[in-house]
């Protein structure tokens, strides 16, 4: 009977025990490389995003849906011109590169991750909508108009992510307290059908028109890119995802030398 509840408790951590995606490279918090070596394993990543990896809870960023979160956006404070954007698809925005990141630690613990990118061109598709345009001198709508927006775009991103640990079952974890990012759209072209004279206008001053809209789509991917990113690490220990010197991995364990007793 022993022996079979013996059995029954291996077969059962065997199963539920969560071990880390075999394609993820492991960084050692105490390593002087631990900023190089997160860029590379975050840049290795970018062939999963394109599809995801529900067993790891990767998610799938091909195709990012943005409904419902540019509304009312001025996009010409002097004519008072704005637009709402419907059914706002953002898609290949895994094609990006990571140029820098920088890690803080406090007494071993991550405390937070200054990540420096570049997205390269991803497709914007949606539906828009000119709810006013007024005159310098009159308060009347004078175009009202609905159409199709596509576009091709590549922009710089920053992102600053605060992290906390916590206790789970005498076990340290770590998760994302803050995210914030900004982004900095540095070339392509958009294009609005039914109203050309807003294309000629927005992609000669791709800068100013995309401030427009950079607040509200910057708050949109700080839940998201929280809420992708606490999904992920609370299903390993802080030890998993950042082990340290004092720490060896498995692998580590298992290839170290016997010790001989004589």
């Amino acid at each position: 009977m022993r022996e079979i509840l013996y059995l029954t408790i291996i077969c059962f951590v065997s199963i539920f025990a969560k071990e880390l995606p075999p394609y993820l490279k492991i960084c050692n918090r105490d390593s002087p490389e631990i900023n190089d070596c997160m860029k590379n394993s975050i840049k290795a990543l970018a062939p999963k995003f394109q599809t995801g990896d529900l067993n790891y809870s990767i998610p799938n960023i091909s195709h990012i849906n943005c409904d419902d979160i540019l509304k009312n956006v001025k996009i010409n404070s002097k004519r008072e011109t704005s637009m709402n954007f419907t059914k706002l698809d953002l898609q290949r925005c895994y094609n990006y590169d990571v140029e820098n990141i920088t890690m803080h630690f406090n007494d071993g613990n991550l405390k937070n991750i200054f990540i420096h990118g570049i997205i390269g061109q991803f497709e914007v598709l949606g539906i828009f909508e000119i709810i006013r345009f007024y005159s310098y001198y009159f308060t009347f709508p004078i175009l009202k108009s609905t159409g199709n927006v596509t576009g091709l775009l590549s922009c710089y991103i920053n992102a600053n992510i605060d992290f906390a640990t916590y206790i789970n079952d005498s076990k340290k974890y770590i998760k994302a307290t803050e995210v914030k990012v900004g982004f900095l759209y540095k070339s392509g072209d958009v294009h609005f059908t039914n109203i050309n004279i807003v294309d000629k206008q927005i992609n000669t001053k791709l800068s100013k028109y995309t401030k427009s809209i950079n607040p509200e789509m910057e708050n949109f991917f700080n839940v998201k890119i929280k809420e992708y990113l606490n999904d992920f690490v609370a299903q390993y220990t802080y030890d998993q995802l950042l082990p340290g010197i004092k720490s060896p991995s498995r692998e580590d364990q298992q290839s170290a030398p016997q010790k001989q007793n004589f």
